[in-house]
Formats: C-alpha cells, sequence, structure tokens
C-alpha cells in the first residue's frame, strides 16, 4: 500500500552573512561531510571558475534531505552550473578562503528555507 499526498514547496530566500555560512558549515553534521566538494573543484578547473552566488539550503532533494551549501557558477561563455555541496571542514576553508573576492564582487549570500504544506 502507497500512501500519497498532495504538497505545495515554497522557497524563502533571504540574506545571511558568508561567516554565518561557514559556521554552519563547520558545525552542521552530515552523514558524508564536504561530499561533492571533489566536484566542485573539478568544475572550477574547468572554467566555471566565477562564483555568481553562495547559498545555505536547509533541506534539498526528493527525500527533502539536507541540508546543502550552494555554489551557482559562470563561465567565461556566460553558462551556469550549480553545485551542492555537503557541511564539512573543507568547504568551510573553501569559503573563508575566497570570501573577500567574493565580498569585492558583490556576490550574494542567501539563505534558502525550503517549505513544503500538505494539502487536505
Amino acid at each position: 500500500m502507497a500512501i500519497t499526498s498532495k504538497r505545495s514547496i515554497a522557497i524563502d530566500v533571504k540574506p545571511i552573512s558568508p561567516e554565518e555560512i561557514v559556521t554552519l558549515a563547520e558545525q552542521t553534521w552530515s552523514p558524508s561531510p564536504d561530499l561533492n566538494f571533489n566536484y566542485l573543484l573539478n568544475w572550477m578547473a574547468r572554467g566555471f571558475s566565477q562564483v555568481t552566488k553562495v547559498g545555505w539550503l536547509t533541506r534539498y532533494g526528493p527525500a527533502y534531505g539536507g541540508p546543502a551549501i550552494l555554489f551557482l557558477l559562470r563561465n567565461a561563455e556566460g553558462k551556469e552550473l550549480a553545485i551542492l555541496v555537503a557541511p564539512g571542514e573543507k568547504v568551510a576553508e573553501f569559503i573563508r578562503q575566497n570570501l573577500e573576492e567574493w565580498k569585492r564582487n558583490g556576490v550574494p549570500f542567501e539563505r534558502w528555507e525550503v517549505l513544503t504544506q500538505t494539502e487536505r
């Protein structure tokens, strides 16, 4: 037997300080810390080197797992790519190392709160 429900999903997006994202990345438990971090570095090495947005997702995926850190990347041709990285020490240090440059470039930092509501 399967139980289904209709859900409406909304995302509440608010500004967040970069320092808060670093703290969350360091202090939030993850079963796979820094998952996808190497993919992020790989895509940056392949030309998607401009970071245009950094976000903290409270939940993601079909089962609403999470949290994750969202990086929106752009290459020289203007193509964009989003990468989700699980919280961990490596990604926190990566953000810390690039923080001043991203601030100078006006990169927005956002908190994405995924909200679900079951329809009755």
